[in-house]
This record gives structure tokens, sequence and C-alpha cells, in this order.
């Protein structure tokens, strides 16, 4: 008896072995999602704890961040894993400000969306990078936006939008060659309160990257995310 539990129990470990080597093989590892404002910050690995959508390549975020009044939507996606060119990394949507709740003045939260395996497009004779960002509020306008995105871990551009109203910005730079074949993306967003009160925000930010031309080859895809920001607040407004 005791030599067949010792075999049931080798048995049921080798199933949940492969079930753990199954589910690290549906996800992709370098990925991951940081939120930081006031307190610990939030990360959220693609496929771990607090990722609500298991497509491999896209981190989905539902939760409370202090200081911004309710529910955060963020959704982040990367096609490292598909190997495809142009690179991507892009919050398709950041939705702050729940509908009866404020935004704390003075307080700033930092998306940080960072992805360690791309290897398309090959980049040791040096790729362009394209850099979009857009902030859109309503109501009265209560926050500015500050955005970097980095290639290999050097900051490659920094944009803008402190108007205080809604706004978006492209900058393409290029040149760029990373120290090994395969290299990282990061985008760094900050979006700080510069107005209390109550109000809604969303935002998109991501980077492309491409040879040796990515103004063309890309811009429809990152004009998608920015295009359904206005669908997404009319869908608000109506609810």
């Amino acid at each position: 008896m005791k030599s067949k539990s010792v075999l049931r129990f080798a048995v049921l470990a080798a199933l949940v072995g492969g079930v753990f080597l199954s589910g690290a093989s549906s996800a992709d590892a370098g990925f991951s999602l940081t939120l930081k404002s006031t307190g610990a910050a939030v990360v959220v690995q693609d496929n771990g704890v607090g990722d609500i959508d298991s497509s491999v390549g896209t981190i989905s975020f539902n939760g409370t961040v202090a200081g911004f009044g309710g529910v955060q939507t963020t959704v982040g996606t990367s096609n490292s894993q598909d190997a495809i060119q142009p690179a991507t990394l892009s919050i398709n949507e950041l939705a702050l400000g729940k509908t009866g709740n404020t935004l704390t003045l003075g307080k700033t939260l930092t998306i940080t969306l960072e992805d360690t395996a791309y290897t398309v497009p090959d980049a040791t004779n040096g790729v362009n990078i394209r850099t979009d960002a857009a902030i859109t509020q309503t109501g009265t306008p209560r926050a500015t936006l500050s955005h970097t995105s980095y290639l290999g871990g050097d900051a490659i551009t920094n944009i803008s939008l402190t108007s205080g109203t809604s706004g978006s910005q492209t900058k393409i730079n290029g040149g760029f060659i990373p120290s090994g074949p395969e290299y990282s993306l990061k985008s760094v967003t900050v979006i700080t309160v510069t107005k209390g009160g109550s109000g809604q925000i969303q935002v998109v930010a991501g980077m492309t990257v491409a040879t040796p031309e990515p103004a063309t080859v890309v811009s429809a895809i990152i004009a998608l995310p920015v295009l359904g920001m206005g669908t997404w607040f009319r869908r608000r407004k109506q609810s």
C-alpha cells in the first residue's frame, strides 16, 4: 500500500508540475505593468495575479489607486512574442475618475509598461522609434501628462502635454542601436492632478520600433486606440 501511495503521489506531482509548466508557456514572462501612486506599487505580470485577460501579450487590470478616485482600467499590449515588425508596446486604455469619485490635487500616477524580449526588428543596424501619447478629459480639465519611451534602458523620447486640456503628440527618432540582438522596450507615463475634484480622464500612449521608417508603417496601429477615445467617452456619457 505504501508503494502505491508513493506512486500516486508521484503521478499527481507530475500532473501538477505539467499544469504549471503549461501555464508558464502561455505568458510573456518579460512583460509587466506597474502602477505607482501613494503607497506600494502595483505590479502585474502577463497572465499573473491581477491580469484579467488570459491573452498572451495583453495585460488588463481593474483596481483602485489612491488619489485617483475610482476603478482604473488599464489595457497594455506587447507583440514581442509574435516576432513581427513593427515591434509595439502600448497602453490602449487607461481610464481614471469613475463617476462620483474625486481626483486629489497634487497626486501623481506613474504607469510603467515594459517588455524585455524583443528580437524583431533586427536592430543591429539601427532602428527608428515612434512615440505617441494622448490625454482626453471630460468636464473641467484636471490633469497633465508626461511620457518617456526607452530602448534598452536608454531614454529616447519625451512628450509633455501640460496645457491641462485634452491633447496628443507624436515624435519620431531614428538611428538607435541596442546593445544586443534581444532588447527591451519601456513606456513610462506620468499623470499629475492639477485641479482636484470630480472628473474623467483617459490616456493612451505607445511606442513602435521599425526599420527603416516607422511613420507610414505603423501610423494606423497607433491611431486606432487614439481614435477610440472619443467613442469610449461617448459611451460613458450615455451610460
